[in-house]
């Protein structure tokens, strides 16, 4: 039973932080810059749990829509701003001649550094198993930042 309660501790500690409690309620939009170029916008549902929305330019039109899991304690945080992991998971559509259709799993990084208004610079690089047409695997990733206003 201790074991357990420890267990849970420990993985509280894992997923929040005090930085990151403040996002909750916020949205951000920025640029996407790798494959897919896209504009992307994140909301943070709570302290680690985050929607992240994007629309761009591959060969034709992507859409994605991920699920965001920031582990704020994974990493060794910089003296001057939060560091967090990120795991991504979501579908991606590609409008083709024939509609595309498959899953992200991506991993990230996502740094906040401390500045008068909020930003995010963050890293993300995955596969993307395609589901329709000919099945195949492809990486998506890149880099980008957002902006972040409080949306509630």
């Amino acid at each position: 039973m201790m074991r357990r309660a420890g267990l849970a501790v420990l993985l509280a500690g894992l997923c929040c932080s005090p930085a990151a409690a403040a996002q909750k309620g916020r949205l951000g939009a920025g640029p996407l810059i790798g494959y897919p170029m896209a504009a992307t916008a994140k909301y943070f549902l709570s302290e680690r749990d985050a929607v992240d929305l994007g629309a761009g330019k591959s060969d034709d039109a992507t859409f994605h829509a991920d699920y965001v899991w920031h582990g704020w304690q994974v990493l060794p945080q910089p003296k001057i701003g939060p560091l967090a992991l990120t795991l991504a998971a979501g579908p991606r559509v590609e409008l083709q001649t024939d509609t595309d259709v498959g899953i992200r799993a991506m991993v990230g990084l996502s740094y906040w550094p401390r500045l008068k208004r909020s930003a995010e610079f963050f890293f993300e690089l995955g596969p993307t198993f395609r589901l329709t047409n000919t099945a195949r695997t492809r990486v998506d990733g890149g880099v980008g930042f957002r902006l972040y206003w409080d949306a509630r």
